[in-house]
């Protein structure tokens, strides 16, 4: 080899090497496993669709959506809940009045509005709780779903 090839070996190999150091050429960097995800991850925005039934709800439907007999109707397998997911929006926000029959059983205690109370993205997250929980059907309740129903009575 001459001296010419020998600078131009010699200035590729470094070039490597510079190469292979800048994109950290080595291990890659250890990280816990515990650690909480990334901020970018998180959806702070998002209410706890539980936590809010086991605080507004549970109190009069029970811990198992089974209800009160004769008083408070029950949201597992809620045959209405099920079939009508706007009238289920309704009732969160504008509450309840009248008779109201559920899976065959009559119900004519008064649910309080709670519209002023709870915001439409934790009603969105209390009813998705509820729709998928207990044997209903799943359905999946939206803020906008909440705010469109706002403004209907």
């Amino acid at each position: 080899m001459n001296k010419v090839q020998q600078k131009i070996s010699l200035a590729l190999s470094l070039c490597l090497v510079a190469f292979i150091v800048a994109c950290g050429g080595g291990e890659p960097p250890k990280t816990d496993p515990n650690a909480p995800p990334p901020q970018s991850m998180v959806k702070e925005d998002v209410p706890d669709g539980k936590a809010i039934y086991t605080k507004t709800c549970q109190a009069c439907h029970q811990e198992n959506g089974q209800g009160v007999p004769k008083a408070f109707p029950p949201l597992a397998n809620a045959d209405v809940l099920n079939s009508n997911v706007e009238g289920a929006i309704d009732g969160v926000i504008h509450g309840r009045k009248g008779e109201l029959i559920v899976n065959g059983e009559k119900y004519n205690t008064e649910m309080a509005p709670l519209g002023g109370t709870l915001n439409d993205a934790e009603i969105a997250a209390v009813l998705t709780y509820v729709y998928s929980q207990w044997g209903n059907n799943g359905s999946v309740i939206t803020p906008e779903m909440v705010a469109a129903r706002r403004t209907k009575k």
